[in-house]
């Protein structure tokens, strides 16, 4: 799941693969908890996330540095 805000995106991973959310929750605001990760990714793994992003790998030329949350709990707070 990619949480985004007005400043930057995080990319969440669930504990122990123990849950996942539906699609449906696309466009709604949730709160999740879990630990936030600051990570710097290789080369590789930069063009591979840009690619499935839909963006094109070959202009990436710096790895970059993403952040994430192994989440332990999401809760749907406002369903539009």
């Amino acid at each position: 799941m990619s949480l985004k805000s007005k400043t930057s995106d995080v990319r969440v991973k669930f504990k122990d693969y123990g849950f996942f959310v539906p699609i449906s929750l696309v466009g709604k605001t949730v709160l999740a908890e879990g630990v936030m990760l600051k990570k710097e990714l290789t080369l590789g793994q930069t063009k591979h996330y840009v690619e499935d992003e839909g963006g094109d790998p070959s202009k990436v030329t710096e790895p970059r540095t993403d952040y994430q949350m192994i989440a332990t709990g999401v809760k749907v707070i406002e369903t539009k």
